[in-house]
């Protein structure tokens, strides 16, 4: 039980502890007398009765934990705080309730007591008639503090009980739940905590970073962690909103712009329109439906929007995506017949798109447009693949001739990607004997489309020694905005593994999913500080307090565990060393700070994804040519069929 160290302190407790049950132990009236000028020596000796060990613990707490009433009432009567006893008690059992009622009633009938905090100790433990009973005795003009009382029952967790005090307050008004779910936290008591959360009402809000500090500081890691996702979340759903709204706004512009009739009106609305594209946003900014500006404006068919979209920065492929999405042909073709100064048009992409809408005779009359090129029948058959057209993707795999040969794997890849499990192994069934299929790159491809059941469906395929790459099939599942799948991908990952927040952040940058790549970045951050307290941890930097100290006052205080605005709390502190980290952890946090440095970097630029290009075969991507906006278009971000800016090996960059 006690610390077999030797030091002054350490030793001093044991004296102390050993002579008041010798005390207990004996009846003999000189025995006793020479026991307490022993003690009187020691407390003279330059020590307090109540000095603490390194684990915050004193005699009287040790007495406590042993449950020797006679030995605690004799060192209470040299000075010992009575709820030091109290407290080791129920440290030492938690049905400790009997004899803290008997040692309290064997204390002289003019001790005034503290009975507000003795049901606070109690409650916490879940004695609700104990805590009512010692509330009964309150002498007035005194009140009972059933605000606190409900606190320390949540914070030992015992939910009906606090819910039970709550009712008992007379003036509802000054009732908060975040203090209930604060309480709740340090108690290490997660649910309960939600639970508190779950009955605040607009517009309170909860305070999670009262609650993320509060589990901290009783060392309740995991309960923080669990509320830092719970708000990471909160303002992402909040920076989705926004998204929404940016979209909303800036096609409402713009359809607004190309209607306006005087050159003053269209000055106005394309200072608003610069508003827009000032905020954290950028043009390719997408929905929650995937969809941004430019997709929304060719899907209502409105051509002169369409070429003002281009005209400010916004990509031309996604003003065609969006007319083969709304099956807008008449609009696609003329978009074609009309492209950007200096854009050429890569007529095996749009032979590509069209195939992916089902579209095989235009898909066909688009390949016929092909000059010095040849058509891909290969990636115009992973475009149908991908809208789901086995017919249409079997056509044009069918006039594949030798030399070249029908590439099914990437044909299963557009299946997966577009959610067509079934016919995705349809086509790995007809891959030669010696082709092995990538499962991890057939996941990655479903995650991306966001099909989570076909991305573990393949993942369920993958046998030892191979293992799946959850880190890939995240990072493909945030490029297309799919943030709760990427999360639970990342979720997946096991020691000595660990989620590449970095990674998957820039991938949801690269696919225009800006506030989705901030909330890793955010993930990066919080995983960083954990390393850091870990690392300084291991140098014997961050001080851990084991059981931390009460100092009883005559006010009522929250116990044992508590914050400055729940109650007049003062905590020990001392040194505890952890076991030291993997040598390589400093190494690995270096990375890191670089790449969220590099992250940040790219996050604060107002038109960072210029300076991003995504990697694409140059006979299979978009040719483009000197012109700076169609140049930077097509490279910050891919629209809805974004697979189809990749083909064959090069194709598999994306998945990477």
């Amino acid at each position: 039980m006690l610390s077999g160290q030797n030091n002054d302190v350490e030793n001093f407790i044991i004296d102390l502890v050993q002579e008041a049950e010798e005390y207990g132990r004996t009846s003999i009236p000189e025995h006793r007398k020479e026991i307490k000028k022993e003690v009187k020596s020691l407390l003279n000796q330059g020590l307090s009765i109540h000095t603490r060990d390194k684990y915050g613990r004193n005699a009287a707490y040790y007495l406590g934990m042993l449950k020797n009433k006679q030995a605690c009432l004799f060192l209470w009567e040299q000075g010992a705080d009575y709820f030091d006893f109290i407290r080791g008690a129920f440290f030492a059992s938690k049905d400790s309730l009997p004899f803290v009622e008997e040692f309290i009633n064997n204390m002289p009938k003019d001790f005034v007591l503290d009975y507000n905090l003795l049901a606070n100790v109690v409650v916490r433990y879940g004695y609700q008639q104990a805590a009512q009973k010692f509330l009964a005795k309150i002498p007035s003009p005194h009140q009972p503090n059933y605000y606190l009382v409900a606190m320390n029952a949540a914070s030992g967790g015992h939910q009906k009980v606090a819910e039970y005090f709550l009712s008992k307050i007379k003036e509802p008004q000054i009732l908060d739940y975040n203090d209930l779910a604060v309480s709740a936290a340090m108690g290490g008591h997660r649910q309960i905590a939600e639970y508190f959360l779950s009955k605040i009402t607009p517009p309170e809000k909860p305070d999670y970073d009262r609650i993320i500090k509060a589990a901290e500081k009783r060392n309740q890691t995991a309960v923080a962690q669990h509320f830092i996702a719970l708000a990471q979340r909160e303002i992402a759903n909040l920076a989705n909103k926004n998204a929404d709204s940016f979209v909303k706004s800036l096609v409402g512009c713009v359809k607004e712009y190309v209607m306006a009739s005087s050159h003053e009106k269209k000055r106005n609305i394309q200072q608003q329109i610069n508003m827009l594209l000032e905020q954290n946003f950028s043009i390719h900014a997408k929905d929650n439906k995937g969809l941004n500006a430019a997709m929304h404006l060719s899907m209502g068919n409105n051509k002169k929007a369409c070429f003002f979209l281009v005209n400010i920065g916004a990509a031309f492929i996604d003003i065609v995506e969006g007319a083969f999405k709304g099956n807008h042909l008449a609009l696609v073709n003329d978009l074609l017949d009309n492209p950007p100064t200096g854009f050429e048009v890569n007529y095996n992409l749009i032979a590509a798109f069209a195939a992916k809408y089902g579209h095989q005779n235009l898909a066909e009359n688009f390949l016929s447009k092909i000059g010095s090129q040849k058509p891909d029948y290969n990636f115009v058959a992973y475009g149908a693949a991908l809208g789901g057209h086995q017919n249409v993707a079997d056509y044009f795999l069918s006039k594949i001739k030798a030399p070249e040969r029908p590439e099914y794997m990437n044909v299963a890849i557009g299946a997966a990607h577009g959610g067509h499990q079934t016919m995705a192994d349809y086509y790995l069934y007809k891959m030669l004997a010696s082709e092995k299929p990538d499962y991890n790159l057939l996941a990655a491809a479903a995650a991306q489309g966001g099909f989570q059941q076909v991305a573990d469906y393949y993942l369920g395929k993958i046998i030892t020694p191979e293992k799946p790459d959850y880190n890939r099939v995240a990072g493909c599942a945030a490029r297309c905005g799919h943030q709760q799948l990427a999360e639970n991908y990342l979720a997946k990952i096991t020691r000595p593994e660990k989620p590449d927040y970095s990674r998957v952040a820039s991938c949801a940058w690269l696919g225009g999913y800006s506030q989705v790549a901030r909330y890793f970045v955010e993930k990066l951050k919080v995983e960083q500080e954990l390393e850091k307290k870990a690392t300084d941890a291991a140098a014997g930097l961050l001080a851990i307090c084991a059981d931390p100290v009460i100092h009883s006052t005559n006010q009522a205080t929250i116990f044992p565990s508590a914050n400055s605005l729940l109650g007049d709390i003062s905590n020990t502190i001392t040194s505890k060393p952890l076991a030291p980290q993997h040598s390589s952890l400093q190494k690995q946090i270096e990375i890191a700070k670089e790449r969220i440095a590099m992250l940040r970097k790219l996050l604060d630029e107002k038109d960072g994804a210029d300076e991003l290009t995504t990697a694409m075969s140059s006979s299979k991507s978009v040719t483009l040519a000197a012109n700076s906006k169609c140049r930077s278009s097509m490279n910050k971000a891919p629209g809805d069929g974004a697979a189809l800016l990749i083909h064959s090996k090069a194709r598999h960059v994306q998945f990477k």
